[in-house]
């Protein structure tokens, strides 16, 4: 049953199509993804799963380009813990549960905030540096760009990130992070010109 509601999580409309492997130990699931905060989701939709589960299980969530090797997927499977996998390039973001926590309360925050604006904090993740990074997101909320509880939290997630990595990993995952959380912010309406 729990394995059928992994399925249904992560392809809702034929979930008998993602199951790759199945053994007493192991069941993976493979499906194609065209945006990778997706794999946020699904990883959300499978930690509630496992949260009703009362026997221990470990699951972890990797996203990466279609011509990136297998074998080297099946290598990040290995782990003990569960955890989001982001490979991008060459380059290897590892999110742990406890990081994932924290985005799953970032993103409550995030849902008065326009998409456009986000967008703008995504690209100077990229460039800036973290003081300069939350110097620029307190910005947007002080020109009254963003919310100021939205510009809290995203100050606070970016300390708690900087407590648990170090250097280029430390930028990765907040690029990551960042660029996981732009579906909880807000749409706006475009208008067609007639």
């Amino acid at each position: 049953m729990f394995l059928e509601d992994c399925a249904k999580a992560i392809n809702p409309e034929n979930p008998k199509e993602s199951i790759v492997v199945k053994s007493f130990s192991r069941t993976i699931f493979i499906r194609g993804i065209n945006n990778p905060s997706e794999a946020f989701q699904i990883y959300n939709n499978i930690a509630d799963l496992k949260a009703k589960l009362h026997i221990h299980s470990v699951f972890s969530v990797v996203t990466a380009e279609p011509k990136y090797p297998f074998w080297r997927i099946i290598e990040l499977f290995r782990h003990d813990a569960d955890c989001l996998v982001c490979v991008v390039g060459e380059k290897m973001v590892k999110l742990t549960d406890e990081v994932v926590k924290m985005l799953r309360e970032t993103a409550s925050t995030l849902r008065d905030t326009s998409r456009s604006q986000f967008s703008e904090i995504i690209r100077a993740s990229r460039r800036a540096g973290l003081e300069e990074l939350k110097f620029i997101i307190e910005g947007k909320a002080a020109d009254h760009k963003i919310p100021p509880h939205a510009s809290k939290k995203l100050c606070w997630l970016i300390d708690e990130l900087s407590k648990r990595y170090k250097g280029d990993e430390l930028n990765s995952v907040v690029w990551r992070c960042f660029k996981s959380l732009e579906p909880y912010t807000r749409r706006e309406e475009r208008k067609w010109r007639e």
